[in-house]
């Protein structure tokens, strides 16, 4: 009987850790802890869903330009984040990045399966986009090169709108492609993303 149930819970743990066997949950199913919406980097989800019904869900952290000491505002790029060097693309956790589909970014081929979105800011180069296959830590310190799954330039640049919170999306959606941009304080990173067949 022990046995018994000792296979069952490791089964059903195992099930549950692998994004590959569980269904993808969208974001509406995604309930943060109300302590953790009152932090000064929110929690928030944001998913595409293709028109066979598989996913991309990212979850991440939001980050504000006011200084959440004085409300001021903060000079962010090329100061807390520094250019050239990899940014977890959020606060606190690192950003999750989950599909039960295989992708194209860019010009890169993704598996479906789970990774960490960090990014590579730059002033006077392309931004990129890295997928370290490293899950489940915190955002920072990088776990670095050797799990990475890939880098990938994205089409960066600065915007007249300021964006205080930072913020992920998916734009110009159709039924299997999406931009994924990242957009905070002047600047907007966007790379295209599509559904393989």
């Amino acid at each position: 009987m022990r046995l018994t149930m000792f296979v069952v819970f490791f089964s059903s743990l195992v099930f549950a850790q692998n994004p590959g066997q569980a269904p993808l949950q969208p974001c509406s199913a995604v309930k943060f802890d109300s302590a953790k919406l009152q932090l000064p980097s929110p929690p928030d989800c944001v998913d595409m869903k293709f028109s066979d019904g598989s996913m991309i869900v990212i979850q991440y952290s939001r980050p504000r330009l006011r200084n959440p000491d004085n409300g001021g505002p903060r000079e962010v790029f090329g100061f807390r984040v520094p250019y050239g060097e990899v940014w977890r693309a959020g606060a606190n956790e690192a950003t999750s990045f989950v599909t039960d589909t295989n992708l194209k970014i860019g010009d890169t081929n993704v598996p479906s399966g789970a990774y960490t979105l960090y990014v590579l800011p730059e002033r006077r180069k392309p931004w990129k986009l890295i997928l370290n296959k490293k899950t489940g830590q915190w955002g920072m310190p990088y776990p670095g090169k050797s799990s990475e799954l890939a880098r990938i330039d994205m089409d960066s640049g600065i915007q007249r709108n300021t964006v205080d919170l930072f913020t992920i999306a998916f734009d110009s959606q159709s039924d299997d492609t999406a931009m994924l941009t990242l957009e905070w304080e002047g600047w907007r990173a966007a790379v295209k993303v599509v559904r393989q067949q």
